[in-house]
């Protein structure tokens, strides 16, 4: 199974989709939703559709410092 650090860092990748938490969950890993939620929740203390919903109200910021929204 995957690590949740690992995990909530991917989540970041499906900031500008509107991918569902099945398929991330699926996508990073893990064999359902369920044990994707939990593992980010243990970890994190937040729930992974909560992560998707503050980063994407976020302005993201390339490697080499550029902007993008």
């Amino acid at each position: 199974m995957p690590s949740a650090p690992g995990s909530a860092r991917s989540l970041l990748r499906y900031v500008r989709q509107t991918t569902t938490l099945t398929d991330i969950a699926l996508d990073t890993g893990y064999p359902d939703s369920t044990h994707f939620s939990h593992s980010i929740r243990q970890v994190y203390g937040l729930k992974p559709s909560d992560i998707l919903a503050g980063s994407r109200r976020l302005a993201l910021h390339d490697a080499a410092g550029g902007f993008r929204q």
